[in-house]
């Protein structure tokens, strides 16, 4: 239904805007690589240190995960937080969030972001199989929702940027 439209997603603002390809872009420039790999978006985020991982955007996400072979990456949390995530048989499981001190995606880049660590090894198997790059995270809507999101579904793009100071 979207792919032949450019999306805006504009959460601080709550606002989703919906515009034809080819019109003026009524958000950030899209200019960051975006592929489709069956129904998820999958983009790249640059990690402490510039290594770059391929990463599910899931606005549905209310977490957002890095796999388990960047943990070293990653510094404690605070007081043994933990997050609420449900797994694959529908049971809620407690899991420690790390922090990862700088994540960079689509024009951004946030600083002491929470994660949490994820196999992804069976993920990659199941779902990505043919993909040309495994899938090393998940950009989750406790991230995402700071920032106005651009897919440019056309063009297979994505741009992100931090929402408009208000006008004094």
């Amino acid at each position: 239904l979207l792919r032949g439209l450019r999306v805006v997603l504009d959460y601080p603002g709550r606002r989703i805007t919906f515009a034809p390809p080819g019109g003026p872009s009524p958000g950030p420039a899209a200019d960051a690589p975006m592929r489709l790999e069956g129904n998820r978006l999958v983009v790249e985020a640059a990690l402490p240190g510039g290594s770059r991982r391929a990463m599910i955007l899931d606005t549905a996400a209310g977490t957002t995960f890095l796999a388990e072979a960047d943990a070293s990456l990653t510094g404690d949390a605070s007081a043994g937080r933990t997050t609420q995530v449900i797994d694959s048989s529908g049971t809620a499981v407690s899991l420690p969030v790390r922090i990862l001190p700088s994540l960079a995606f689509g024009g951004v880049e946030a600083a002491e972001v929470p994660v949490v660590l994820y196999d992804f090894a069976p993920l990659n198997r199941d779902l990505f199989s043919g993909a040309a790059e495994p899938v090393a995270g998940i950009l989750g809507s406790d991230l995402l929702s700071r920032h106005i999101v651009v897919l440019d579904f056309p063009r297979r793009a994505f741009g992100v940027a931090a929402p408009a100071a208000p006008a004094p």
